[in-house]
């Protein structure tokens, strides 16, 4: 039986994470979770809650930030897309996944944001779109 997949989120990236959190609340008329820290990934981030999505806002910590580099690059907007994961534990589909010769970032499930597991595919194995699998407190 395949795992359950939801859209979790999406993950915009931005250079600065107050100026960004004021323009899109102005937008979307909603309001922004309390921003929070999450230092293994080197981002900070808070969350508004859109029509029944969430829209994760980034700002990396550091020139080393994923976020960061992304950025530095040229990226602009969404950096990932994030699915909650059901009906299987993270840690095994990440196993299904490297069995499949799919590639998973840091070769295992890792802290993300308040309080869920996450894992990362390698944007080469998706098309070119960072794609992020999570598993935790629901609603969150």
């Amino acid at each position: 039986m395949p795992p359950r997949l939801s859209l979790d989120h999406i993950a915009l990236a931005v250079p600065q994470l107050e100026p960004a959190l004021e323009a899109l609340k102005k937008v979307f008329r909603a309001e922004a979770s309390p921003p929070e820290e999450v230092a293994g990934e080197k981002v900070r981030l808070s969350f508004l809650s859109v029509g029944g999505t969430r829209i994760e806002v980034l700002e990396g910590t550091s020139p080393e930030s994923p976020v960061s580099r992304f950025l530095a690059g040229g990226g602009k907007g969404v950096h990932h897309l994030s699915f909650r994961l059901e009906g299987i534990d993270l840690a095994a589909w990440c196993r299904e996944l490297a069995a499949a010769g799919v590639p998973v970032l840091g070769g295992g499930p890792r802290p993300g944001a308040a309080g869920q597991e996450v894992i990362f595919l390698h944007p080469k194995a998706t098309g070119g779109v960072l794609i992020e699998f999570n598993q935790g407190k629901a609603g969150t």
